[in-house]
């Protein structure tokens, strides 16, 4: 699961973190990404360039905290960070914001 902060200051969104950690699920509980939801969060997780997981997207409506649930493929390793990609994506579809952290996915015990 990803967290993504989001606050509105001078009427400008701004992603102010991003966090995140593991949880195992059953394959009949892997979401599915690709879907991009307008206005919306979207983000995408790499290692290092290359993408380790499909988009996925949540409906944006002001400034809190988002989760997304994402399923990551077959090349992740819990002992290697990672790198989220987050955009913020307005009414008609178009880039407001983009931010990326890189984060270590652990998972909560």
């Amino acid at each position: 699961e990803i967290k993504v902060y989001i606050e509105v200051k001078n009427d400008s969104v701004e992603i102010t973190n991003i966090e995140g950690n593991l949880e195992k699920v059953s394959k009949i509980g892997v979401p599915q990404g690709g879907n991009v939801v307008v206005p919306g969060i979207t983000l995408m997780v790499k290692k290092g360039m290359i993408p380790i997981s499909d988009w996925y997207s949540v409906g944006h409506n002001g400034p809190g905290i988002y989760n997304l649930r994402v399923a990551l493929d077959e090349s992740f390793s819990e002992n290697q960070p990672v790198i989220v990609y987050v955009q913020v994506v307005g009414n008609r579809g178009e880039k407001l914001i983009s931010g990326q952290k890189e984060i270590q996915l652990k998972e909560n015990k």
